[in-house]
């Protein structure tokens, strides 16, 4: 019993620590719902731990659990390794939902909408793109703006299109998708 009171005495001091460490606001309230976290978290742990049987497959499923994050971190080392190095990371839609909502003004929700209208079209960089070239004034509604999003994106990748096969000196062959990646994501810091 001693070392269940230690334990939860020195989760206790953890969770100040990290409360005092942290900035954000209410740090009384995150104190307390870390330090409930842990100490539920640890006690679901150790009564998971105390029947054998169950060990065996939570073991077999961390196994399996580290070997698809093993694949898939070399995956995308592979295709990180082909691809080349990024300028700027991928946006996410979340980002590209507040870009356009800092943009235009309009509810998250026709923002969200927006996003996933033109991204089923658009890589996301070249969505950002297109999206570093219009204005809000010729966005008036939100049908406005994704066709006006739609018209810039399609817009820039021509241009990068062009200017990968420039840059290539192969204008009979497609131009690489990685060079074209590269290229958007080089205009969209300009």
């Amino acid at each position: 019993m001693i070392h269940a009171v230690e334990l939860v005495v020195l989760l206790l001091l953890l969770c100040v620590g990290h409360g005092v460490v942290d900035v954000s606001p209410d740090p009384v309230r995150r104190i307390a719902r870390n330090w409930a976290l842990w100490v539920v978290g640890l006690g679901a742990a150790i009564a998971v731990f105390s029947v054998p049987p169950l060990v065996v497959w939570v073991v077999r499923l961390a196994v399996v659990l580290a070997v698809v994050f093993a694949v898939r971190w070399v995956w995308g080392e592979a295709v990180g390794f082909r691809r080349g190095p990024h300028l700027i990371p991928e946006p996410s839609r979340g980002a590209l939902r507040e870009a356009v909502h800092e943009l235009s003004g309009f509810p998250h929700a026709a923002c969200r909408r927006t996003v996933r209208a033109v991204l089923r079209e658009h890589h996301p960089h070249m969505a950002l793109l297109g999206l570093t070239r219009l204005s809000a004034e010729d966005c008036p509604d939100v049908e406005s703006l994704l066709q006006e999003w739609r018209r810039a994106a399609d817009e820039a990748l021509e241009e990068v299109r062009d200017i990968a096969a420039r840059l290539d000196g192969e204008t009979e062959r497609p131009a690489d998708a990685s060079a074209m990646l590269l290229i958007a994501q080089a205009l969209s810091l300009h």
